[in-house]
């Protein structure tokens, strides 16, 4: 056998973790008070860029969402590049205090 595995241990600090955007659960919202927060009028998009009104339009409606539908937040990703600098991190103080870790077979 010409692989030997490689075990390594220590303490290292905790990854940062990857947020990624909560969704709304539609399953469980609160249409009419939903619609009733949905006050788009005649002055919001009138006056304006298409741009504009777009956005206007789209704050009223996340206002509205924010307020009568519940979120779903999504699980915390571990970051994998963090891992790799952690690794790349131990080896170059390992070099640095010159430890030679021995090769165990299991």
């Amino acid at each position: 056998m010409d692989h030997f595995p490689l075990i390594i241990s220590g303490n290292r600090r905790q990854n940062p973790s990857v947020h990624s955007a909560s969704r709304y659960n539609f399953k469980l919202a609160k249409w009419c008070k939903f619609s009733s927060l949905v006050n788009i009028t005649k002055e919001i998009v009138s006056n304006n860029s298409t741009n504009a009104a777009v956005k206007n339009v789209a704050k009223v409606l996340i206002a509205a969402a924010d307020q009568s539908i519940p979120k779903i937040s999504e699980k915390q990703m571990k970051v994998w590049w963090n891992l790799i600098a952690d690794c790349r991190e131990a080896h170059e103080r390992q070099e640095k205090l010159g430890i030679d870790f021995a090769v165990t077979q299991l």
